[in-house]
């Protein structure tokens, strides 16, 4: 995932649609949701935890 300087997500529920949005040089995630709820901050927090796994399994997105 290193080569990605941001990642897009589109995430569909219940008939809405948000886009999660990954900077991969920040190691940060956010939402763009125009109806907030506790499930879409929390895929945030998940993919956060996601990301961060992935890194430190596979030594990517190291900081010099």
């Amino acid at each position: 995932m290193s080569q990605f300087t941001y990642i897009f997500m589109l995430l569909q529920t219940n008939n809405h649609w948000a886009l999660l949005v990954a900077s991969m040089a920040d190691r940060n995630a956010g939402m763009a949701d125009s109806v907030p709820s506790p499930a879409s901050a929390q895929f945030v927090v998940d993919f956060k935890h996601y990301i961060a796994r992935h890194a430190d399994v596979t030594q990517e997105l190291q900081h010099n």
